[in-house]
């Protein structure tokens, strides 16, 4: 399975690769073609950089991958895509792609390049807000509508905005901002997705229609669009404004000499650790890190973002924290799409824009799928089902289970039958819905999660049709998974269950290639408790007598002391490289590190060099006997079956 995984991982990136750029037909096996495309994909990929197009280079990749093509034809004749292992493992291998590969596709890389489009873009906006309580009632959802449109309507006609900001929003900082939000960038807080869209579709000056947000009812107002401007990293001095000194003399003064230090060649760092006031950044040289707009107020932040070099510091500015010195120490413009993506991904798929998009992809395929629903039969089985229905020994209703509740034009259906059972199947969810749902409102969640999965289905089964490379990559799927089936059958199988092929090979090609250096067979004691000073005991016993000895005389209850017979190899281990090779010859007390344990070799008989037999190199004679077995295979199959390259193709490629 290892090996098939692998196989997938590879074919897996092959498939996405792959574009319809160079449709030629390089070569065929058994009438198959094999573009210059999917050649020269494969070409590069197996090169890297010294893909330099050289004939010498192509020809080998050449012949490899047409062997490749050779070794999949067969296990067609063979019928090996007709097995059942195969055809579930295929299947499940689709499965598993399918499903995230439809979302990736329909969803996902569309919200990712929205959002990195919109980020490249800061927004200046104001709003106005009529506030609706979280289960809001029709009455107070309409007047909350009729007053924000009444608003609208003003402004239309040439009301100032921030005065109506100012008199009529519900919004509590209107007072102080005039409704003014400052600057914004892509992706705007979870909830507000609408808001977003909407926004980045407008124009400097335009006012959105009435806009529905978790808060109530919103109008607002595009003041200026600029480049983003990304994220900065700073450190800071900060002097705070105390409370007994409303004028801020005290303050600035202090802010002015830290600053006139500076300029004449201070420390940075040593000045924000003796006089910074923010003492969680001061024992830093006054770093605070990276931040973006809307992180820190305005001055601040628009302070930091002026400064044009790193190292360069500003003069003196205000917040209402008190007087600060910025000091740029890098800047994080918005990088390329492959940068930002990593970036983005994660947001997006936890933001409610993604359950969005997926909804709206339902709604699609429900238009192209021939989707033909039966509510009267669906309210009728409401109608049947009783409390019950909550409760984990609950018995569907005795009735018409061939009746079809929903059905696509690809043949899918779900009758009143097959629901009960997914009912049944999903207990506990159904359990769980009791606090929440009524019997009503659960049945017709539930069916819509049915729909949904089947919907979801219907456009998995047309990704073929929908995207070439969803089709290639399964081609490749199925030719890794076939190779593998049938290298399999024919080499390593045989390599390691042959026994007498084996042997036969092994005798005539490999005696005497894989041999024994010196090697000494040697006793070894282990001393795990009583420390050095039994370990020394232990020794001076070992010196005449046998392992089995030491044990019978140094263990206890405890086992403290482990002998065992070890065979040593010529350097393998560093203390038994040191000793002599002598009989009887006997190593010091050693330690070892990691278990605190001590030990000692004692050298019982010295081996000359020798050739190893078939089993002491099983491991190697098996993979080259596999090999042999494989180029006799792969010469068997280009006498057998037809491949043919077109060679004035094959030239064309040739750039060296």
């Amino acid at each position: 399975m290892k090996s098939r995984f692998l196989i997938g991982l590879l074919v897996l990136l092959a498939g996405f690769a792959f574009g319809q750029k160079d449709q030629r037909v390089l070569f065929t096996v058994k009438n198959q073609p094999v573009t210059v495309d999917e050649f020269l994909y494969i070409y590069t990929k197996n090169n890297g950089e010294k893909a330099d197009f050289n004939k010498k280079s192509l020809q080998e990749n050449l012949d490899l991958y047409k062997n490749f093509k050779l070794k999949v034809q067969y296990a067609k004749d063979q019928k090996l895509d007709t097995l059942p292992s195969i055809k579930t493992e295929l299947a499940g291998y689709r499965k598993q792609l399918a499903d995230s590969y439809l979302m990736d596709k329909e969803v996902t890389d569309k919200l990712i390049k929205e959002a990195y489009e919109r980020s490249k873009k800061d927004v200046h906006i104001s709003h106005i807000l009529k506030t609706l309580p979280e289960n809001a009632t029709p009455e107070d959802t309409l007047k909350a509508f009729n007053e924000i449109s009444e608003i609208r309507a003003q402004l239309i006609k040439g009301a100032d905005f921030n005065k109506i900001a100012v008199e009529k929003s519900d919004d509590k900082t209107a007072k102080d901002n005039k409704g003014d939000l400052g600057f914004f960038t892509a992706l705007f807080p979870n909830g507000f997705y609408n808001v977003e869209t909407a926004i980045y579709k407008m124009k400097p000056g335009e006012i959105t229609a009435p806009i529905r947000t978790p808060l109530g009812y919103h109008l607002f107002k595009l003041n200026e669009v600029r480049d983003a401007r990304g994220e900065i990293e700073v450190a800071h001095i900060l002097i705070r404004t105390p409370k007994d000194d409303p004028n801020n003399a005290r303050s600035k003064m202090k802010i002015d000499s830290i600053y006139q230090l500076l300029q004449k060649g201070e420390n940075y760092e040593d000045m924000a650790e003796q006089f910074s006031e923010d003492k969680a950044s001061s024992i830093k040289g006054g770093y605070i890190g990276f931040f973006g707009i809307n992180h820190y107020e305005k001055p601040f932040e628009d302070a930091a973002f002026g400064l044009k070099k790193d190292g360069e510091y500003s003069s003196p500015i205000q917040t209402t924290a008190g007087w600060h010195i910025i000091k740029r120490i890098s800047a994080r413009p918005v990088g390329d799409f492959e940068t930002e993506k990593r970036r983005i991904e994660p947001k997006v798929k936890r933001d409610q824009r993604f359950t969005e998009a997926k909804e709206a992809l339902l709604v699609k395929i429900k238009k192209q799928c021939g989707l033909k629903e039966d509510d009267k039969a669906m309210s009728a089985f409401i109608q049947s089902v009783d409390d019950k229905f909550f409760a984990n020994d609950w018995k569907a209703p005795a009735q018409n289970r061939d009746k079809v509740l929903y059905s696509l034009d690809n043949g899918t259906k779900l009758t009143i039958g097959a629901f009960e059972d997914y009912l049944k199947d999903f207990t506990r969810k159904r359990m769980s819905m009791k606090q929440t749902h009524t019997v009503e409102t659960a049945i017709r969640s539930m069916y819509n999660d049915e729909l949904s999965t089947a919907l979801f289905k219907y456009e998995e089964g047309k990704l073929e049709q929908k995207y070439p490379d969803f089709k290639s990559l399964m081609r490749e799927y199925e030719e890794g998974t076939l190779l593998f089936a049938a290298s399999e059958k024919m080499v390593w199988k045989k390599a390691s269950e042959d026994s007498t092929g084996l042997k036969n090979y092994f005798d005539k090609n490999l005696k005497g290639k894989y041999r024994w250096d010196r090697r000494v067979i040697a006793d070894v004691v282990t001393i795990r408790i009583g420390g050095e000073p039994e370990a020394m005991k232990v020794a001076e016993y070992f010196q005449n007598h046998t392992r089995e000895e030491v044990e019978q005389k140094f263990n206890t209850e405890k086992k403290n002391i482990v002998t065992e017979e070890k065979t040593y190899e010529f350097g393998k281990n560093p203390i038994v490289d040191k000793m002599s090779w002598t009989k009887g010859e006997m190593s010091k007390v050693e330690k070892d590190e990691k278990t605190k344990a001590y030990y000692i070799i004692k050298i019982k008989e010295v081996l000359a060099p020798a050739d190893k037999t078939l089993e002491e190199s099983r491991g190697y004679a098996v993979a080259e006997y596999g090999d042999y077995l494989e180029k006799a295979w792969v010469a068997e199959l280009q006498k057998s079956i037809p491949a043919k390259v077109d060679t004035k193709v094959f030239e064309s490629l040739v750039k060296k």
